[in-house]
């Protein structure tokens, strides 16, 4: 619901919008950087322009969540299979695979 107003709302409702913005997605963002610059520096993950724009990693989860609101009655999302798929995406775009 608070993604759905937020998407559909946020002109309307800019001091919302901007506290989500501050208190949310910033913070995210924060973390998410922390995360991928963290498995660079052990080695985990190659080194990749997803560290300067770590948000890109949440953009599936978005589009589930829209799908979920807007879509789910035309067709059901699988849960399990998008999970998976999604973290296939994530772990082997992210993997480094010159570890030795």
């Amino acid at each position: 619901m608070i993604l759905e107003t937020l998407i559909s709302e946020s002109v309307r409702l800019e001091e919302v919008a901007r506290f989500y913005f501050q208190k949310v997605l910033v913070p995210t963002r924060r973390m998410f950087k922390r995360f991928v610059k963290k498995g660079i520096d052990k080695g985990e993950f190659r080194d990749t322009p997803i560290v300067n724009e770590p948000i890109v990693i949440v953009g599936p989860a978005l589009m589930a969540a829209v799908w979920k609101l807007k879509f789910e009655n035309a067709e059901k999302l699988n849960t399990i299979r998008w999970i998976e798929a999604y973290f296939d995406l994530v772990i082997q775009g992210l993997q480094n695979t010159d570890q030795t």
